[in-house]
């Protein structure tokens, strides 16, 4: 007898099922921070949106330690989700549109921190949008914690069509040449 069919392809995950379990992770994680870390709902908002990008960010109690854990085992779930579905769309070509996300939000972080110099919004942007987390500076203000709530969720596909772009380059550079022998006179 001839062997089984293959079986079917698992189903796709939709954009639209990631988006929404997405924001029901940010608004429950930030409910959890309000009531485990008495903080303000931007506060909490913020502390969900980096926790759950992996960005991460500081807890001061036992429960918030463990709200951080969840939403960070969570999180890094959704985001390989999210990030893979970046890689498999149809995303404008080259680095122009994510250099230009990454321009745009560092200066508008500029402005509304006063104390952030240019190079120091650049380093929290590029920090947050490879989810290294490796900067001192933390937003103060409310726009400025909203703007990263916002921006994390549109950093991480944005870095990796431009990672995506850059490995493609690298990839696809024609092999060196072998150094031609130079005789000497």
């Amino acid at each position: 007898p001839p062997p089984p069919p293959p079986p079917p392809p698992p189903p796709e995950t939709s954009d639209f099922f990631l988006f929404v379990v997405s924001l029901f992770a940010l608004l429950a994680g930030a409910a959890a921070f309000v009531a485990t870390e008495s903080i303000d709902f931007v506060d909490a908002l913020y502390l969900a949106a980096t926790t759950l990008s992996t960005v991460g960010s500081t807890v001061d109690t036992p429960a918030g330690a463990l709200v951080s854990v969840a939403l960070s085992v969570f999180g890094v779930s959704l985001f390989a989700a999210a990030t893979h579905r970046a890689y498999s769309m149809r995303l404008p070509p080259g680095p122009l549109p994510a250099l230009a996300l990454l321009a745009v939000v560092t200066l508008y972080l500029c402005q509304l921190e006063a104390d952030w110099s240019i190079a120091q919004s650049a380093a929290f942007v590029l920090a947050t949008a490879t989810t290294t987390g490796n900067t001192h500076l933390v937003p103060t203000s409310t726009p400025s914690k909203l703007t990263t709530v916002v921006f994390i969720y549109f950093a991480r596909p944005a870095f990796a069509a431009l990672a995506a772009d850059l490995a493609h380059k690298l990839i696809s550079l024609p092999p060196k040449p072998p150094a031609a022998h130079v005789k000497a006179e």
